[in-house]
């Protein structure tokens, strides 16, 4: 299937070029070509209940993961990413996390996996959580 869409996106690009043609149908035929029923590409998501489950034993047993692990499930954040954060990165007032790094093993900081540095939207419950544990950390600092 892709050998007949690659000419046929091919072809299009160059209508565009010669002004025929605005758009190319064939640009993003690919994502439809993927195979839905790969187990490895289905993604598997806590249940609500298995989430306040999983918050409330964090917070139980093992509180100071709780502000990671909450960030992890509000924001869906990758793990180098996650641990790549830094509070300048947190926009408390507009609510937002502008994810700028990744943190690889061995130390190696990089640019997400895209390449792209992206904004990501918090919970009125991360914001309280991340700002409480801001000014925890500060005292700690003192």
């Amino acid at each position: 299937m892709r050998n007949v869409v690659a000419p046929i996106r091919q072809t299009f690009n160059e209508l565009i070029e010669d002004g025929v043609v605005m758009t190319n149908p064939a640009a993003r035929i690919g994502k439809f070509l993927k195979d839905r029923n790969d187990a490895s590409r289905r993604i598997d998501p806590l249940t609500p209940d298995e989430e306040a489950k999983l918050l409330d034993a964090a917070l139980r047993y093992r509180s100071r993961h709780y502000p990671m692990l909450l960030c992890a499930l509000r924001t869906g954040l990758r793990f180098g990413e996650l641990v790549g954060l830094q509070w300048s990165d947190v926009d408390f007032d507009s609510r937002f996390i502008e994810v700028r790094r990744t943190l690889h093993d061995g130390g190696r900081v990089e640019l997400p996996k895209n390449g792209k540095i992206r904004r990501v939207d918090m919970s009125a419950q991360l914001t309280g959580e991340l700002r409480r544990l801001r000014v925890e950390r500060t005292k700690e600092a003192l």
